[in-house]
């Protein structure tokens, strides 16, 4: 916007330098604060997306059971490696189940692999939208940033369902 008048009494009077300068500079940080809003905005809708893309393929387990998949994980690990091996939390859930342990083991290293393409994929996307949004410099470079999270090819299945424990 340019500032070259103000009413006085009625009257059009121009502005001193002065005050175009303090007008400029409430211009620049109204500016300033609409874009921080904006990127905030949508950097929270990238974290929403991210939560959106990847709560269907592992939903129905508690927090404490997505918890032991590391474990899990690392025990069907040292598994394959020897049978022997000690894997108290998946003998265990082999037992509880009823299945050999070796099958187990092999579900839960297939099932992470596959989470770790599609977590990967997750966090690679959100890192680069978050890039995006930090490097625009306009309110309008912002809102034409486009978040979205698709399955990468060979993991589009929105049944893919999976848990670590087989």
């Amino acid at each position: 916007m340019s500032y070259t008048h103000k009413i006085v009494n009625g009257a059009e009077v121009p502005l001193t330098a002065g005050e175009i300068a303090e007008l400029e500079a409430q211009d620049t940080a109204w500016a300033a604060g609409a874009l921080l809003a904006a990127k905030s905005t949508k950097a929270r809708v990238v974290l929403q997306g991210m939560d959106a893309f990847l709560a269907p393929r592992c939903c129905g387990y508690c927090d404490s059971e997505k918890a032991s998949w590391p474990q899990q994980t690392a025990e069907a690990q040292a598994l394959e490696t020897d049978p022997d091996a000690a894997a108290p939390l998946v003998r265990a859930i082999a037992a509880s189940r009823g299945m050999p342990v070796a099958d187990l083991a092999l579900r839960i290293r297939n099932n992470a692999a596959t989470w770790m393409v599609l977590s990967g994929y997750a966090v690679g996307r959100k890192g680069a939208l978050l890039d995006a949004i930090a490097a625009a410099t306009t309110v309008e470079a912002v809102d034409a940033i486009e978040v979205s999270y698709t399955a990468p090819e060979g993991y589009e299945s929105e049944a893919l369902l999976f848990h670590l424990g087989g």
